[in-house]
C-alpha cells in the first residue's frame, strides 16, 4: 500500500494525507480546549471549531481525486463489529498463502517445461 510509503504516493494522496494529519491536530487541540474549557476560552474553542469544520470542508473537497471502493462484504463485518484491520490483515494472509501456491505452480511448470526441452533434445540427438 502507498499508504505506509509517503515517497510513493501521488501528488492528490499527499494532499489528502497532509489534510487529514493537520484535521487530527485541530481535533486534538480543540479536544484538549473542551477539557479545559473555561468562560476565558471561548474565543479559543471557537477558533479550533471553525478549524475543524474548515479542515472537514477541505477533506470533503479533496474527495473528487480520490476512488475508494469498499467491498459489501466489509461494510456488513464492520456493522457486526468486526475490526476491519483484522480483516484487512486475514485477507491479505489468505492472498499470500494463495501467491505462495501459485509461484511454487508456476516453477513447478516452468521445471517441467525445460525437462521436456531437454528429453526433446536428447530425443532428436
Amino acid at each position: 500500500s502507498t499508504w505506509g510509503d509517503y515517497s510513493r504516493m501521488t501528488t492528490h494522496q499527499r494532499e489528502l494525507y497532509q489534510q487529514v494529519r493537520s484535521t487530527i491536530e485541530t481535533l486534538r487541540n480543540l479536544i484538549v480546549t473542551v477539557e479545559g474549557y473555561q468562560t476565558s476560552s471561548k474565543d479559543n474553542y471557537i477558533d479550533w471549531l471553525g478549524q475543524y469544520a474548515t479542515n472537514l470542508r477541505d477533506l470533503d473537497s479533496m474527495s473528487d481525486h480520490l476512488v475508494v471502493e469498499i467491498p459489501r462484504e466489509m461494510i456488513r463485518l464492520v456493522d457486526e463489529g468486526v475490526n476491519p484491520f483484522v480483516v484487512t490483515q486475514q485477507i491479505a494472509n489468505e492472498t499470500i498463502t494463495r501467491e505462495k501456491a501459485t509461484l511454487g505452480k508456476t516453477l513447478a511448470l516452468k521445471k517441467f517445461r525445460e525437462e521436456l526441452k531437454l528429453a526433446r533434445q536428447q530425443s532428436t540427438e
